[in-house]
């Protein structure tokens, strides 16, 4: 405890002085880069956030993909691994950041003329597992 005197009112009043050690201060919240789903309760509710940059959707049985991933531009990772998914739409060429994708155990390819033309256009590495066959784009 001590005494201050006020500048402006010239007033004393007593103070206390705290020790900062014991203050926790709070960080300001951080937005995920990474972000991992395994169950259909995990995706957030709100969509998802922006400013990903690898995303793990495996093992959900998805079929199609979610449209809002076409919106993630810092995004340079994705792995759909331990999915059912049949085809990866054409606009996925547009991502300017991914490097990695990953589709392993998937049903790509069942489609009698699958359209991988896209992937001409990006500078992304590809591996499709698909039982023992690897197939590298």
């Amino acid at each position: 405890m001590g005494l201050h005197k006020s500048c402006i009112t010239d007033e004393t009043k007593d103070s206390t002085v705290c020790n900062l050690s014991s203050i926790a201060v709070k960080s300001k919240d951080v937005a995920p880069t990474k972000l991992t789903i395994n169950n259909w309760s995990e995706f957030p509710a709100k969509g998802l956030p922006h400013t990903l940059k690898s995303l793990y959707i495996e093992g959900l049985k998805l079929c199609s993909l979610r449209q809002d991933i076409l919106s993630l531009n810092h995004l340079t990772l994705l792995s759909l691994s331990n999915n059912e998914i049949e085809k990866i739409p054409p606009e996925f060429g547009n991502l300017p950041s991914l490097r990695e994708l990953y589709l392993s155990n998937n049903s790509l390819g069942l489609n009698k003329n699958p359209n991988w033309q896209w992937l001409l256009g990006i500078q992304v590495s590809i591996s499709v597992q698909e039982q023992f066959a690897v197939y590298t784009i």
